[in-house]
């Protein structure tokens, strides 16, 4: 039995629960992709900036997706319930979009009405899509700071290739 008082006075109807803090999701380890021998995974961080600079830490990348293959693995390996940053950006020249590797840009994946470029805030950063419509999911949107999207999304897939050595974020 407890008996629990503030400045003296008891406090009635206080329902204490006991127990432990429900436990943060784990996040799965390096999973390769036998299609191109590549590893990914996904790290949790604030935003964009702060995901790809936990990449880098970890020797590797923000995701760049070569084709309609390596997206569909992608979505099959994370799922499609929340959106996750990924590695395309036109911050160095609007409307230019690029991988943070420099890798060339073959392949895209825009919503409809996508990318939006020519915000006065500049939508320079992508996000792989969850919501089901108006587009299938998987679908890249451009976002910017100002954006509801951008405080939402917490999540991104990096990725490193078949022989960088696997290390955890410093």
């Amino acid at each position: 039995e407890f008996e629990i008082r503030y400045d003296g006075e008891d406090i009635h109807g206080l329902d204490l629960v006991f127990g432990d803090a429900p436990a943060k999701p784990v996040l799965p380890e390096w999973i390769a992709n036998p299609r191109n021998g590549h590893r990914y995974r996904v790290v949790e961080e604030d935003g964009w900036f702060e995901c790809h600079q936990t990449a880098i830490s970890m020797d590797a990348h923000l995701v760049t997706i070569e084709d309609a293959a390596e997206l569909a693995w992608l979505v099959a390996a994370f799922g499609d319930e929340e959106p996750f940053w990924i590695g395309l950006t036109d911050e160095r020249r609007e409307g230019d979009w690029e991988w943070v590797t420099g890798e060339p840009l073959e392949f895209t994946n825009w919503a409809e009405a996508q990318p939006q470029d020519g915000h006065a805030t500049g939508a320079d950063y992508a996000l792989m899509s969850w919501l089901p419509t108006p587009d299938p999911r998987g679908r890249w949107r451009a976002v910017d700071p100002t954006t509801s999207d951008w405080h939402r999304v917490r999540k991104a897939t990096v990725e490193k290739d078949a022989t960088a050595p696997v290390s955890p974020p410093r």
